[in-house]
């Protein structure tokens, strides 16, 4: 399979004046690039991330000569790591985090929201004053009354709709309401969650720098306002930075739900399609540092295949403390399947985008999602053994291509005959010529699976969507590599095994000749059968079989006397006799005479 190498270009920059914001995302990846590489220890680690986000100027004598060029989407994950891993914290660096951890902004104005549950924290003047346009004149800004309804609206749709917990109360403090502050983020985010029980939501004062590149403003604050709210509620049911990441894509999702009409989440869509060779629970990698908010297209997934109250279903066996591996996988039981398959589908869905896309049977909007890049194209003109290489959670794309009429046996098989189970492997023919339908959709799971496909199409398409399915929480298991064939096998069509309207004699039919004509026909599998006589104007004259379950594997002849439903015989002319078979069907004329 390819290997993709996926470099940073890090830029140099001049210190900005005091007064300015500084950005500093790129010193994120270098940050967690030094973690991952041991140069730097954890304790270093957090402390560093969390200077980014309240004074990054304590950064510069360490990584100079750095600039961002995007926003970084939430620190909310820095705020936990620095919060659970307080007691490893210097005397002087408790000093400085504790004016954020544990005290709160200071701002002049406030606004509490239509429903009464938000109170919004603003400044009309200074560093982080917000836009001071004032349409209807009440003397409040616009942007803090556009923060307050959009919160109303997010925890409308969380608690009263979905039925999520409430926002993890803050016990009074500053009020009975939530308490969020529009500030000047120094860091670059959209916007910050504190834990409890000093806890608040903080969001940029504007967003019209050039870092929020793809939304900005409004639409910026109304989605942010949406994903951090997510995260208060998050915090009602458990507080795991092992699993953060599906934080990140849970909070994603919701702001989409709750503002359809944005689509913020688009823009991290693009690395996400192209590099699939990306373990699914990825967080925080400096090669795909977007990937957990890309991810969000998972829930989409389980929103369409089952119900848009799934997510909350999920987050509620979450709470039980289990890793959420294990609490996905408990919920989609309860919708008769497993992580591992669902997770072998939501791969095979990703394929339909773009120009693939299929919104009636897969994403809404995926047309508007890019395409995926690395897909293995393999001519189907000969056996073949396609090796498959994936790291734990990831998929393989193959799409073999020219198939000829014939039939294919495709079997799935490990080296060892042991990790087989590690595996899950879908397989999709499609029409020629045609939109991108499976005409078959099949499981292997075990080495016993094999796949068989009688083809009998010219230049049709079969895509392997295949996934490992092994999970790790071993960092040293983090790069293995989990290998698996895929073995292409043609075969000559058994004459038994084809669906087939095989004979029809004597053709023509003559009455006072001939006492009746037989038919011959095979069947590909045990199947439902119509064998039907229609005249040439389409109507039904006659059925000459309509049974369930038929055999396959042998030779089936039927008779047919010419005479029609009720016992007439037919006129001279054209017949037409239809065999349907599951969804084969094959038609022959039948001549009739009458002297």
């Amino acid at each position: 399979m390819r290997n993709i190498f996926f470099y940073f270009i890090l830029v140099g920059f001049t210190l900005a004046n005091i007064s300015e914001r500084i950005f500093c995302a790129d010193l994120q990846t270098q940050i967690l690039e030094d973690y991952q590489k041991g140069e730097i220890s954890y304790h270093n680690y957090i402390v560093y991330r969390g200077y980014l986000i309240f004074a990054p100027e304590k950064l510069f004598e360490i990584y100079p000569g750095e600039k961002v060029e995007k926003a970084e989407k939430c620190g909310t994950g820095t705020i936990m790591e620095l919060t659970l891993n307080w007691d490893i914290l210097t005397k002087d660096e408790k000093s400085f985090f504790s004016q954020y951890i544990h005290s709160r902004p200071s701002l002049v104005y406030s606004l509490i929201s239509p429903s009464g549950f938000f109170k919004i924290h603003y400044d009309l003047t200074g560093y982080n004053k917000v836009p001071s346009e004032d349409l209807n004149e009440n003397g409040i800004p616009d942007y803090a009354e556009e923060a307050a309804l959009a919160l109303d609206k997010a925890r409308s749709l969380y608690v009263d709709t979905l039925g999520f917990l409430s926002p993890y109360s803050d016990k009074g403090i500053e009020g009975p309401e939530f308490d969020v502050y529009l500030r000047n983020l120094a860091g670059g985010n959209y916007g910050l969650t504190y834990l409890p029980p000093n806890i608040y939501i903080e969001i940029d004062n504007d967003f019209i720098e050039s870092i929020y590149y793809y939304t900005q403003g409004i639409n910026a604050l109304k989605v942010t306002c949406a994903h951090e709210l997510h995260h208060a509620i998050q915090f009602s049911y458990i507080i795991r930075i092992q699993d953060f990441f599906f934080y990140e894509v849970t909070a994603t999702l919701m702001e989409d739900m709750v503002f359809d009409e944005i689509n913020d989440y688009y823009q991290y869509l693009p690395s996400f399609f192209k590099y699939t060779q990306v373990p699914f629970n990825t967080y925080k990698d400096p090669n795909f540092p977007t990937h957990e908010y890309g991810l969000s297209i998972w829930g989409h997934f389980l929103n369409k295949k089952y119900n848009r109250f799934i997510m909350r279903e999920i987050w509620e066996e979450f709470k039980n403390n289990m890793p959420i591996l294990d609490a996905i996988d408990e919920t989609l039981k309860n919708h008769n399947s497993i992580f591992d398959d669902d997770l072998n589908e939501f791969y095979t869905w990703n394929y339909f985008t773009g120009s693939r896309a299929d919104v009636v049977n897969y994403y809404d909007e995926g047309a508007e999602y890019p395409e995926l890049e690395m897909i293995d194209i393999v001519p189907a003109t000969k056996d073949t053994i396609i090796p498959i290489s994936n790291k734990y959670l990831t998929p393989s794309y193959i799409l073999l291509e020219g198939l000829i009429p014939t039939y294919y046996e495709i079997n799935a098989k490990t080296s060892d005959n042991v990790e087989i189970d590690l595996w899950r492997n879908k397989i999709m023919l499609f029409e020629p010529m045609g939109p991108a339908i499976p005409v078959l959709f099949r499981n292997t799971d075990s080495l016993t699976n094999s796949a068989e496909i009688m083809n009998q199409e010219v230049n049709s398409e079969a895509l392997i969507v295949s996934t490992s399915v092994a999970r790790t929480d071993n960092k040293f298991d983090e790069e293995r590599k989990y290998n698996m064939d895929i073995e292409v096998k043609i075969i000559e069509i058994p004459a038994y095994k084809r669906n087939s309207l095989r004979d029809i004699y004597p053709n023509p039919f003559i009455f006072g000749e001939h006492n009746d004509v037989t038919i011959e026909f095979t069947l590909e599998r045990i199947s439902d059968v119509k064998l039907l006589i229609i005249s040439s104007s389409g109507r039904i004259v006659n059925k000459i079989v309509e049974e369930r379950n038929m055999s396959e594997g042998r030779l089936h002849k039927r008779s047919w006397d010419g005479l029609n439903e009720n016992n007439v015989p037919v006129p001279s002319g054209i017949y037409f006799c239809q065999l349907r078979a599951a969804d084969f069907s094959e038609t022959k004329k039948i001549a009739v005479i009458r002297r």
